[in-house]
């Protein structure tokens, strides 16, 4: 239903204004279907401080990023998905050996700031610890940079984090 009226002023009789087309570009099918739910393993993350990889049978991937030291952990991955609107779950193991701390950004602007700190009934890594933190209503586009950046707990909360789900919501309105 949008009006789209090309408008404008010849310059007297030497430029007459001639328009030939326009171009109209989508970044989903024209029937509406949105993006599927997609899911980035934290593993293919790039470490930028202090995150490594560890081989974890029980997370989803068989790997999750580990802190290996006290020093701010970070690490980022640019998002590949299409523009829009998402909610986004963070799939970590929140053991009961300690209490980390956890920041998730966007191209520098944090979203969400959380305590590791439930009391799941394990001091290891279980599936008796995967919990899934939500994050909604998050704008991003092809290109974006996303960063984990968190603390682990001494020696003993380790920030094993496992996963980024990816759920569209909406189209951007530009």
């Amino acid at each position: 239903g949008d009006v789209i009226e090309l408008r404008g002023f010849r310059d007297g009789g030497a430029e007459k204004l001639r328009t030939d087309y326009l171009d109209f570009a989508f970044d989903r099918p024209l029937d509406d279907t949105p993006p599927a739910a997609f899911r980035v393993q934290a593993e293919s993350f790039a470490p930028v401080a202090g995150f490594a990889v560890a081989t974890r049978a029980v997370a989803s991937g068989g790997a999750v990023l580990e802190a290996t030291s006290n020093a701010e952990q970070i690490a980022r991955s640019e998002f590949t998905g299409a523009d829009g609107v998402y909610d986004l779950g963070l799939g970590y193991y929140d053991e009961n050996d300690g209490v980390a701390r956890m920041r998730v950004f966007v191209n520098d602007v944090a979203l969400d700031d959380w305590l590791w700190d439930q009391d799941l009934g394990e001091a290891g890594i279980s599936p008796a610890n995967l919990v899934e933190r939500a994050i909604e209503d998050v704008v991003l586009r092809t290109g974006d940079v996303i960063e984990l950046r968190g603390f682990r707990d001494g020696g003993a909360e380790k920030l094993r984090t496992d996963y980024l789900d990816f759920q569209f919501v909406d189209d951007l309105i530009v």
